[in-house]
C-alpha cells in the first residue's frame, strides 16, 4: 500500500506544484496578483513582479514539500508497526528528493529568470487566463 501511494505522490509532486506555478504566473501576467503591502513600490514593475514570484516560488516549494513530507511521514508510521526494512528505502528515496529539490540561490534565480521571462511573453501576446480575479 505504502509503494502504491508513493507511485501516486511522486505523480502528483511532478505534476502538481509546476501546475500551480504556471497558473499563478499567468495571473501575475494578467496583473492579477498583486504584491503585499510595502513588497514593491508601484512605479516598478519588475520589482512587484519579482515580489510576486516570488511568493509563488515559495508556494510551489511547499507545496512539493509536502507531497513529499507526507509520504515520508506515513512510511516512518508503517515501519514503526511493521517493522519491514523496505519501508526504510521508500523513505530515504524521498529524503534524497527533497534533497535534490532544495531551493538554493542559483535555481531561484535560475527559476525567477524563466518566469520573467514567460510574464514578458505573455504580456507581449496579450495571451491572458480566461477569467483573472483582480485583488485591490
Amino acid at each position: 500500500m505504502l509503494v502504491a501511494l508513493f507511485v501516486v505522490e511522486l505523480i502528483a509532486w511532478a505534476i502538481l506544484p509546476t501546475r500551480v506555478a504556471k497558473s499563478q504566473v499567468a495571473h501575475i501576467a494578467a496583473g492579477a496578483r498583486t504584491p503585499y503591502q510595502g513588497a514593491a513600490s508601484p512605479f516598478d514593475a519588475s520589482a512587484a513582479d519579482t515580489a510576486k514570484l516570488l511568493m509563488v516560488f515559495q508556494t510551489k516549494v511547499l507545496v512539493a514539500d509536502a507531497l513529499l513530507a507526507g509520504i515520508a511521514f506515513l512510511g516512518g508510521v508503517v515501519y514503526m508497526i511493521e517493522g519491514q526494512r523496505f519501508v526504510l528505502s521508500v523513505m530515504g528515496i524521498v529524503g534524497l528528493l527533497m534533497l535534490a529539490t532544495f531551493p538554493t540561490r542559483g535555481r531561484l534565480e535560475q527559476w525567477l529568470k524563466a518566469q520573467q521571462s514567460e510574464i514578458d511573453k505573455i504580456r507581449l501576446s496579450g495571451d491572458f487566463p480566461a477569467s483573472p480575479t483582480v485583488t485591490k
